[in-house]
């Protein structure tokens, strides 16, 4: 697919990649299904959390977002449980940051938080996911499971640059350092953001909407904690989007 002024490939024939994060990065990867939309021949939901987005070539896309299993040390054997295949099976994996255990000091509690709780509540028998007390899988935890294609993509907001950036470089230091292994890459978020100069900051993710900007906003959340605005003409999403396809058609498709 032609996508700005370069080709912006999908992953080659007969490829599985698997994704998983927050609400960002479920933004982002929409941005990519958005530009490929005429080649997508079907779409599959395992359950409330999982679905498979089927392309011509034989190329699945697995996306896991906003998930319970994450808030688990069994957390890759629930995954592989939902998917349906094992970590090592995918051609590579796109994961984001996700969102921190429950805090009983918030006062308002979110959609999401209540929908984990909710879970954690509704499986107490097995104890397996607690989003009260067990933090959500990291970038180390991932790679230590999976030794193929690993891209770390962190949020648009800025309240999310500092822990999983850190970590997400640090584990890539760690096993480059002691096995010489390269095939763990990290995209900045705000990469664009900080480029451009802009926030573009927006809670309508699937609509053309307004870019509020901190002090020209009259929203009461801080423009640069929201998702991103989609404008005519794309917006960061698809811009982080491009990145991400051009990073693993270039560096972990063909063996790194």
């Amino acid at each position: 697919a032609e996508w700005g002024r370069r080709a912006a490939p999908l992953p080659g024939s007969n490829q599985t990649l698997l994704v998983i994060g927050n609400s960002h990065t479920r933004q982002m990867v929409n941005a990519i299904l958005c530009q490929y939309h005429d080649v997508i021949e079907g779409v599959h939901k395992n359950d409330g959390y999982v679905q498979s987005i089927y392309f011509g070539s034989h190329v699945t896309i697995v996306t896991v977002y906003n998930a319970p299993y994450v808030y688990s040390h069994q957390w890759e054997s629930l995954l592989e449980q939902k998917v349906g295949r094992s970590l090592q099976s995918f051609d590579a994996i796109i994961l984001g940051k996700f969102n921190g255990k429950h805090n009983p000091q918030n006062k308002v509690i979110s959609n999401f938080a209540k929908d984990m709780l909710k879970y954690t509540d509704e499986h107490a028998s097995d104890g397996a996911v607690n989003f009260r007390t067990i933090e959500p899988t990291t970038p180390a935890d991932v790679a230590k499971a999976y030794s193929g294609p690993l891209l770390a993509v962190s949020m648009f907001a800025a309240y999310g640059q500092s822990g999983f950036p850190r970590k997400a470089r640090k584990t890539i230091d760690h096993y480059h350092k002691t096995q010489n292994r390269t095939n763990i890459m990290y995209l900045n978020g705000r990469k664009y953001i900080a480029a451009l100069e802009l926030e573009c900051g927006s809670d309508d993710r699937a609509t053309v909407g307004t870019c509020n900007e901190p002090g020209r906003s009259n929203s009461t959340r801080n423009p640069a904690d929201m998702h991103r605005c989609t404008g005519q003409r794309g917006g960061h999403a698809d811009l982080l989007a491009w990145d991400t396809c051009w990073e693993k058609s270039e560096r972990t498709a063909y063996g790194l």
